[in-house]
């Protein structure tokens, strides 16, 4: 709810750095968890 003023285009570019983020450090230990992490993300926002 807090979230709700920000612009669609700036949650989908941070989810994006998020991801790429968590692709570079976090591959090899789980790499299950980057779409999971979006797509949690996402909701909370909507």
């Amino acid at each position: 709810q807090r979230y709700c003023f920000i612009p669609q285009t700036i949650v989908e570019n941070a989810v994006k750095q998020c991801n790429v983020c968590i692709t570079r450090h976090a591959t090899k230990q789980m790499p299950a968890m980057k779409p999971i992490i979006a797509e949690k993300f996402l909701a909370y926002v909507q």
